[in-house]
């Protein structure tokens, strides 16, 4: 059997045609295109709401035809991520933490196949406590711990960071942190950005992990600015400086115990927090996964159970 595993976040859209008895990836797109772009042109179009989930699956169409010729026009699309949210095709309430990591858990909603897709997608709710959300990390999750279900902090990094704590096969609750938004508006939108250039350096990255202890965190930020100024710093030094700084303030937060750090993402996140932590405290557990194969993952374990259902 195959399926089109579909993840569409704030700011970008991944999807892939996936063997699910391999998890091999026959085939992927990957755009730039998130929800919050797709939105913002659903509003401009003056559409009535009747028309949105309509305009929503042209973009997910185009995407489609990216993969080329599929075999079977009617597979699946499983859709996490932003979709399922107020700016999506759809939004869906949230499940509630705690939840058992299972993925008959999930909430999701049908969309039937029509003359606008000929696939029928199995759109995917969020997730949230009394004071937090998510939408997309409780898939990944669902995935990356499976079938071990390991106790543990499981950190999704990104726009905005996740910190899940799992105890006895449960998720019982998590964290968000903005760190990757603040780092993208400091570049780009403030006087920072002058200064800055992105790059590949770890020395000034992990000055920058162990100035988040010692300085406060805005006096910090606004020294890289004074230094350039004054001395004409390194730029791409100067970058990585400031995602330590900012990484570091994240991961200090965080009470390291005996239990394992899960960190879930891909290069170069995955090794820039895995190093941040090693800087913190070198005697922490870390684990590392790959959150595209937990996404992937995550999705066939949903359909699994929808197989169930539909047969019974």
């Amino acid at each position: 059997m195959q399926f089109l595993s579909c993840d569409w976040g704030t700011s970008n859209f991944r999807l892939r045609w996936v063997d699910s008895k391999t998890l091999k990836i026959i085939k992927e797109v990957v755009l730039p295109e998130g929800i919050a772009s797709t939105h913002s042109k659903w509003e401009k179009s003056l559409l009535p709401e009747s028309e949105r989930i309509s305009f929503y699956k042209q973009s997910l169409k185009m995407a489609i035809a990216g993969l080329g010729p599929l075999g079977k026009p009617q597979l699946p699309i499983i859709l996490s991520g932003m979709a399922s949210s107020s700016l999506g095709l759809k939004e869906l309430p949230y499940m509630e933490f705690p939840f058992i990591l299972e993925a008959q858990d999930l909430k999701f909603a049908l969309i039937e196949a029509d003359d606008d897709l000929e696939h029928p997608i199995y759109l995917i709710s969020g997730a949230c406590t009394e004071e937090d959300i998510m939408r997309g990390e409780e898939v990944i999750l669902l995935g990356c711990t499976h079938p071990e279900k390991e106790d543990g902090i499981y950190i999704f990094p990104g726009t905005h960071s996740k910190h899940v704590m799992v105890q006895n096969s449960e998720a019982v609750g998590f964290k968000t942190y903005i760190t990757g938004e603040i780092f993208n508006l400091l570049v780009k939108k403030s006087i920072i950005g002058n200064s800055v250039e992105p790059g590949e350096e770890r020395a000034s990255f992990v000055q920058g992990v162990e100035e988040s202890e010692k300085e406060d965190l805005l006096h910090s930020i606004f020294k890289i600015r004074a230094k350039d100024i004054l001395r004409g710093t390194d730029p791409v030094k100067n970058y990585q400086y400031l995602s330590g700084l900012l990484i570091g303030a994240e991961l200090r937060q965080m009470e390291i115990s005996n239990l394992p750090i899960h960190i879930v993402s891909e290069n170069p996140l995955l090794s820039h927090y895995a190093a941040a932590l090693a800087e913190i405290d070198g005697n922490c557990k870390v684990k590392l996964h790959s959150s595209d194969q937990a996404l992937v993952k995550g999705h066939l374990e949903f359909l699994k159970v929808l197989s169930m259902i539909q047969v019974s």
